[in-house]
């Protein structure tokens, strides 16, 4: 599986869907809600495990149980809004704290789809009487927009909204990992500038294909035990 990364791409993606998730002056999408928009924002899954240091950051919260509460939404949504709100440069000198960040950003979504799981309900109840599809559901249609966001991080990675949640965070955490391993220095003239972008995104390109290496591992692995 290969994975091709642009992460200036990725980081105005998340800038944008931040914004439009989180700004009372964004516009909403006011075509009639379907069944299918419902059914693309997923279940709510039970997660059993947790990349080590999110498990620590979260274990207050305890976050292995069915519920997801206002404690990981806190959390998760101080460490997506901190990161995504940096700027110069932020997103190429860290590349493993966005990546950190999308990992939280799963969490997030699954607390406000936890936190809207009696509207879901209440939607598919009354979809058929006449003109309900049309209202406002404002709080539903700002889980879309989240949704669609996520749909956006995991195709970035090549996963999609199928992608089992534990899966999709310890993808972009692993990632985060490794690009994480090297120490971001101060940028002086442009030709040095140049330089060293180079030499940075010659490192990109081993750190993923390294990553691709151990997930093709992993899945031999799982596949030759099953």
């Amino acid at each position: 599986m290969a994975i091709n990364i642009n992460l200036k791409k990725l980081f105005l993606i998340f800038v944008c869907m931040l914004i439009l998730s989180t700004s009372s002056f964004a516009k909403e999408k006011r075509e009639p809600l379907t069944l299918d928009d419902i059914d693309k924002l997923g279940k709510i899954p039970i997660l059993k495990k947790l990349p080590e240091d999110m498990y620590e950051n979260l274990k207050s919260c305890k976050p292995y149980n069915d519920r997801f509460t206002t404690c990981e939404s806190k959390r998760a949504g101080k460490i997506v809004g901190k990161t995504f709100r940096r700027k110069g440069g932020f997103a190429e000198k860290y590349p493993g704290k966005m990546m950190e960040a999308m990992a939280y950003y799963e969490i997030l979504y699954l607390t406000s789809l936890y936190k809207n799981r009696k509207k879901i309900e209440k939607f598919r109840n009354n979809f058929d009487k006449e003109g309900y599809s049309n209202k406002k559901h404002k709080s539903i249609r700002s889980l879309i927009k989240m949704n669609d966001g996520r749909e956006k991080m995991r195709s970035a990675l090549g996963m999609t909204l199928d992608t089992p949640t534990e899966e999709a965070i310890k993808r972009f955490w692993t990632l985060g990992e490794f690009l994480g391993l090297g120490t971001p220095k101060a940028l002086g003239k442009l030709d040095e500038d140049l330089n060293k972008r180079k030499k940075l995104l010659q490192r990109y390109k081993s750190t993923v294909s390294k990553l691709n290496e151990k997930l093709e591992q992993e899945k031999e692995k799982k596949e030759f035990s099953n």
